[in-house]
């Protein structure tokens, strides 16, 4: 088919909402898998990708959308020496970047997708090599999916302009950019959802089902952190976000024996009234 024929006029046609949800997913996973390129490059690979091809303008709208969404974003070239505008170029964002791991890739693409994207999420994307070698990369990859999910869960419940700090700060998202997220959030939530010892309501019970699944919660903690043991700057990183957890913790408990003391003080004053 030639660039001039109208997309889904064959036997096998799609509807354009097809054919939109197939260039924006097709667009993001280039555009993941080669950082940054221009507008034909991009609309080239889609065309020849799809046994029918795409409009300009569809790729041209598709970008548009996935840019407005935060997925992708565009940089002007600027002018050339004759005063002309040069190409704009489009590149992946971290939120661009979550939403292509969500699709049912090869782990030679996930490994690709890691290798060009390092910077996005050193501690993870940096060691991609590490977790494959002790088989936990696919287990990476579904953290992630449950952590861009909870983002998206997060935009449909109310615009991210609507979100208080506490909020924000939650999500991992800088104050200053709808969607724009911080990766400390991404690296945070991969460490501690495979930790759920941290998290047991009752680290000390009588209750044997209760004793049953705190032992169950203990072995897989140890065995996640294992996993990052085992590499220094994983180990350091680790080491340094139990610090906190446990100044937080610290610092929690003193405010609790602060209430309680006032409350006892209540008590004293009250029982020296009557």
């Amino acid at each position: 088919m030639t660039t001039h024929e109208k997309p889904g006029t064959g036997p096998e046609s799609k509807s354009d909402t097809d054919w939109s949800y197939i260039a924006r997913r097709e667009a993001v996973i280039y555009l993941t898998k080669n950082r940054e390129d221009y507008f034909y490059s991009v609309y080239d690979c889609l065309c020849r990708k799809m046994e029918h091809g795409f409009w300009q303008s569809q790729v041209k709208h598709a970008l548009a959308s996935l840019q407005s969404e935060g997925y992708i974003q565009s940089h002007d070239g600027g002018r050339g020496h004759r005063g002309q505008p040069t190409r704009r170029s489009y590149c992946i964002t971290l939120l661009g970047l979550l939403k292509a791991l969500t699709y049912n890739l090869s782990p030679n693409d996930f490994h690709l997708i890691a290798e060009k994207n390092v910077d996005k999420a050193p501690l993870i994307f940096g060691e991609w090599g590490y977790f494959e070698k002790n088989g936990v990369a696919k287990m990476i990859v579904l953290l992630i999916r449950s952590y861009y999910l909870y983002i998206l869960e997060s935009i449909l419940e109310g615009s991210f302009e609507s979100t208080n700090i506490r909020q924000r700060r939650k999500l991992g998202l800088e104050y200053h950019s709808k969607r724009e997220l911080d990766t400390s959030a991404l690296t945070r939530y991969i460490l501690f959802a495979r930790l759920p010892w941290l998290n047991s309501r009752k680290l000390e019970t009588v209750d044997p089902l209760e004793e049953t699944i705190n032992e169950s919660f203990r072995k897989m903690s140890l065995e996640w952190i294992k996993i990052w043991v085992g590499n220094p700057t994983l180990k350091l990183y680790l080491v340094d976000q139990l610090n906190r957890k446990q100044k937080v913790t610290e610092g929690v408990l003193t405010r609790v024996r602060e209430l309680q003391c006032y409350i006892n003080d209540t008590r004293c004053c009250e029982e020296l009234q009557f």
